[in-house]
């Protein structure tokens, strides 16, 4: 049974990553803003340290055990094709996180700095939640919306699906909605940090560490 879990493809490429949770405390932090902040402020170190490829923050991880279920619709009707909701895992990440964890974008692009609040508002989807949307169609330039309200995402990417909840039992996930983090802030203040590296991945620990003194932990692979 474990040879065949590990034979599963989880959507993502574990080689040379570090990954960390984050969670300011209150009294240093107190707010939304700050907490942004400090999550900002902690990527541009850990993209500074020596032999960091790529990282990124994100408000959920593949295999995090939580799939931050939340309906998700194509921009302009209220329900799917056989009228059911549709309850992908909603994400919000920043530029850079996709390529740290190794998931592919297979159509389309990536998210970019250039992705403000500002700008126009963008998603990228997975290959699971475009084919229960968009079967046969290119998803790109399509519009989605969260929840029953405007405004609605253009779709600029389409990346592999990955598994959040656990690579046991079927997987009946409806796929994944990802928003950048810059337009669709990250939920309370948990945060993940992903960061691949080109050597071995626990030696950028002790760097990471000094860079900022939030409460994070670290695992390497």
């Amino acid at each position: 049974s474990f040879r065949n879990l590990l034979a599963i493809d989880a959507g993502f490429d574990r080689e040379r990553v570090v990954t960390a949770t984050i969670f300011p405390p209150p009294s240093r932090y107190p707010d939304p803003a700050a907490v942004v902040a400090l999550s900002n402020r902690l990527l541009e170190s850990a993209r500074a340290i020596p032999g960091v490829l790529s990282s990124g923050l994100t408000s959920n991880i593949a295999l995090s055990g939580g799939t931050s279920p939340a309906l998700v619709r194509r921009a302009g009707e209220t329900a799917d094709t056989d009228g059911t909701p549709v309850l992908p895992s909603v994400v919000s990440v920043s530029p850079g996180y996709f390529a740290a964890m190794g998931t592919r974008v297979v159509r389309g692009r990536d998210f970019a700095d250039a992705d403000v609040r500002e700008s126009q508002l963008v998603a990228i989807v997975d290959e699971r939640l475009a084919e229960r949307f968009w079967p046969g169609q290119d998803p790109i330039g399509k519009g989605i919306q969260r929840g029953n309200e405007p405004p609605a995402y253009t779709v600029v990417g389409v990346v592999r699906h990955v598994r959040f909840a656990s690579l046991a039992g079927p997987n009946v996930s409806a796929g994944a909605a990802y928003f950048p983090h810059t337009q669709t802030p990250m939920p309370g203040r948990l945060r993940y940090i992903a960061i691949k590296t080109a050597m071995d991945s626990t030696s950028v620990i002790p760097a990471l560490r000094a860079a900022d003194q939030p409460m994070i932990t670290l695992k390497g692979n």
